[in-house]
């Protein structure tokens, strides 16, 4: 039976966690950073990797990771230390066993951006990503959110007169590449409906001002914040091909209309009559007299397209092919094809080459101080 080590939001250093090893704690965190009412419902990956013939375990479950056969980078702050993992992947001879996981957007972790991956790829050959612009199924493969198969529900006991307009859920965070980001945009919005002193407009989230008017406090469960209106502002953190998050999932399943900002092709993968396309009107006082004035029919009409998209074999199949685990920060790779694993160690033998191994240690050292002073931007105000 083979076995899954996942190394992800550990919040150790590398030699901590050389050093501790399988005596470590595992990261409280990460549970407490679920937010009940998504799609992030509890699931136990671990059974159901092992009904798939996978032994699937986190790094700190581990005395040894000599133990895995395959092993999932999945790590943010972790990744800014890349060159102190790389040296311990390499001296333990792992670096054949390693898929990197980068799942954010550029707009917060430069990370995962292209440009970045293109260069680091010469330490660690094979990647997951969301960007299918790089996409090649060779090394680089696309890993999509992970979207548990469930009923669309629609809370009727608000009549539609009665809803608010629209509702927006989201974090206050600093960005850190401002190519492409829509934090700003979010913000926007915000300082709109704030200056109408609008009770059509309800904000939720963390690091948000209690001073603002249409802030309501931090949302523990989004279903009960979604029952609410009529429309969710759903805006990704960054614009890019194949960059679709959790986000607009919570709204569909949740039975509100998103007004949708992010992928630039999002209509590849959710069916346009599902959304409002928030970046097709010119401003935002023409977004809300349209919001407004939609007939109680019309948007009845968005809700059939959504129940009947949540209930297609085009929704499962996309479930089917879920890559990021949204509650865990993990892959779930239950359901990648078997010919994924046999395949793998050839394409380390394609990509891992002896001029990649002498070269790797050179270009990481060269891109090390360049980290260094992201990292130090990113970490500090």
């Amino acid at each position: 039976m083979k076995k899954i080590i996942v190394i992800q939001e550990l919040n150790v250093s590398c030699r901590e966690f050389k050093k501790n090893g399988s005596k470590m704690e595992e990261n409280e965190n990460i549970e407490k950073r679920i937010i009940h009412g998504g799609i992030s419902n509890q699931r136990n990956w671990e059974n159901e990797y092992l009904e798939k013939g996978y032994i699937y375990k986190k790094a700190e479950k581990y005395e040894d990771l000599k133990e895995a056969d395959i092993i999932f980078f999945d790590a943010q702050k972790e990744f800014y230390d890349f060159y102190s993992w790389w040296k311990l992947f390499e001296k333990d001879n792992l670096l054949r066993k390693i898929i990197v996981i980068r799942k954010e957007s550029e707009a917060v972790d430069f990370t995962c951006g292209p440009k970045t991956i293109s260069k680091i790829q010469k330490a660690f050959p094979i990647w997951m990503t969301y960007q299918d612009d790089i996409v090649n199924n060779i090394n680089i493969f696309k890993g999509n959110i992970s979207i548990p198969e469930q009923k669309f529900r629609r809370n009727e006991e608000i009549p539609f007169s009665q809803k608010k307009l629209c509702i927006m859920i989201c974090a206050n965070k600093r960005v850190f590449f401002k190519k492409n980001e829509l934090y700003s945009e979010r913000r926007k919005i915000i300082s709109y409906y704030e200056k109408k002193k609008s009770d059509d407009f309800q904000l939720y989230g963390v690091n948000w001002s209690n001073d603002l008017y249409v802030y309501n406090g931090s949302v523990k469960n989004k279903r009960k914040a979604y029952d609410k209106g009529k429309f969710a502002i759903c805006l990704e953190n960054s614009r890019a091909d194949g960059y679709i998050t959790e986000k607009i999932f919570d709204c569909l399943i949740n039975g509100i209309v998103p007004i949708y900002g992010g992928a630039y092709n999002i209509s590849d993968y959710i069916p346009k009559e599902c959304y409002i396309d928030y970046f097709s009107f010119a401003s935002l006082d023409e977004m809300n007299d349209y919001l407004k004035n939609m007939p109680e029919e019309v948007y009845n009409r968005y809700l059939r397209n959504i129940e009947r998209y949540i209930n297609s074999q085009d929704y499962k199949k996309m479930a089917a092919k879920s890559g990021e685990d949204y509650e865990q920060y993990s892959y779930p790779m239950t359901h990648m094809p078997e010919k994924f694993y046999v395949s793998l160690e050839t394409k380390w033998k394609m990509f891992w080459s002896v001029k990649v191994r002498e070269n790797a240690e050179k270009m990481i050292n060269c891109f090390i101080d360049k980290l260094a002073m992201m990292k130090k931007k990113m970490f500090t105000k």
